[in-house]
């Protein structure tokens, strides 16, 4: 259970829902599911008292999943008949893109970012295409 996703819930909910009795709604959006982005996000739906879903794009192409992967997964949330009560995004989706591009059936859902871990420092390999080519 997760307390800080408690209380971003509470302060959603000012008629008194009592969420630590209540089980969410939780919807994962996670664009690289593979590796430890994987086993977190199905380790947090294991031991979650609330149901979790996830909607995820296979763990490839990361720089690609950081950048388009939000316009992919907003299409797939549109497409399902899906309200969940808070929306979980890990720091490899553009958050913004996806809540615009789902303003429709998100507008009042909150969403939280999980930062797994820091593309921005996240060390560059010497045979990366974007290092060679200055991007």
């Amino acid at each position: 259970q997760s307390s800080s996703a408690i209380s971003i819930i509470s302060q959603h909910y000012p008629d008194g829902l009592n969420v630590q009795s209540t089980k969410m709604q939780i919807l994962i959006v996670e664009p690289y599911f593979t590796g430890s982005h994987e086993a977190w996000a199905k380790g947090y739906a294991r031991h979650s008292c609330h149901d979790v879903q996830i909607l995820s794009l296979p763990g490839c192409n990361w720089k690609w999943r950081m950048k388009g992967g939000a316009v992919t997964l907003a299409k797939q949330f549109m497409q399902k008949e899906y309200a969940p009560d808070l929306i979980i995004a890990t720091d490899m989706l553009d958050l913004t893109t996806f809540m615009a591009l789902t303003r429709k059936n998100t507008a009042g859902i909150p969403a939280v970012i999980y930062f797994h871990e820091n593309q921005l420092t996240y060390p560059w390999l010497p045979t990366d295409r974007d290092l060679k080519h200055k991007r």
